[in-house]
């Protein structure tokens, strides 16, 4: 389990409020706002590990590029999906984070900005894989050539030998979401070498203020 305290150092703390989608989205701005992502229909694939694990689309739906295109504030994050329960019953570890990740050499990227601990909902209580939530933030800022990831801890323990399966994926031609796990070893600075799972799409959506819609940004 990670040490959330280190997770948020250097002033990577992002204010957040978590909504089902429907109830949020007519709060955001209609002014320069852009779109990434796509939620597809109903999550369809789960992708376990034991331990902390980041999921970033690198190639969407058709192949092209999952690289944020402008500097702005992500202002809302959806996520299509739930946490599935143990087969024996057992509530699943709900906890995730969102992050921006800046690409490096090789094809690597760091991790450069983390949200603070945001709860997905469980499959089958009130929920299902076609269930879209909806995190806003305030200050998760990106710049041209990010990338913004679903963040999990793994939760392995009973029920749960191989981590919480957390079904956010879908299958999609040409889509390609990359996933790198290492025990603690996804906090800010990091620097993550994807394992690529191609015709897999992480089924997240973003909307992204720019210019003064942007606050603090720039």
């Amino acid at each position: 389990m990670r040490d959330d305290r280190k997770r948020l150092r250097t002033g990577a703390f992002v204010g957040l409020l978590a909504t089902v989608f429907v109830l949020v989205a007519a709060s955001v701005s209609g002014a320069a706002l852009l779109k990434a992502g796509g939620l597809g229909s109903a999550a369809t694939i789960s992708l376990p590990e034991p331990v902390d694990t980041a999921f970033w689309l690198t190639a969407r739906k058709g192949g092209g590029s999952a690289q944020i295109h402008t500097r702005g504030l992500v202002e809302l994050v959806s996520v299509r999906g739930c946490a599935r329960p143990a087969p024996t019953g057992q509530l699943p570890l709900t906890q995730i984070h969102i992050q921006t990740l800046t690409p490096g050499t090789g094809g690597s990227v760091s991790v450069k900005l983390t949200t603070g601990p945001l709860n997905m909902p469980i499959c089958g209580q009130g929920a299902s894989p076609s269930t879209v939530t909806a995190f806003k933030f305030a200050h998760l800022c990106v710049v041209k050539g990010d990338y913004v990831d679903f963040n999990v801890e793994g939760g392995f323990g009973p029920g749960f030998p191989q981590g919480v399966r957390y079904e956010v994926f879908g299958r999609a031609a040409g889509a390609v979401t990359d996933s790198f796990t290492s025990a603690n070893g996804t906090n800010n600075g990091a620097t993550l070498t994807g394992t690529a799972h191609a015709g897999v799409r992480l089924l997240m959506a973003m909307v992204i203020a720019t210019g003064r819609d942007a606050r603090g940004c720039r």
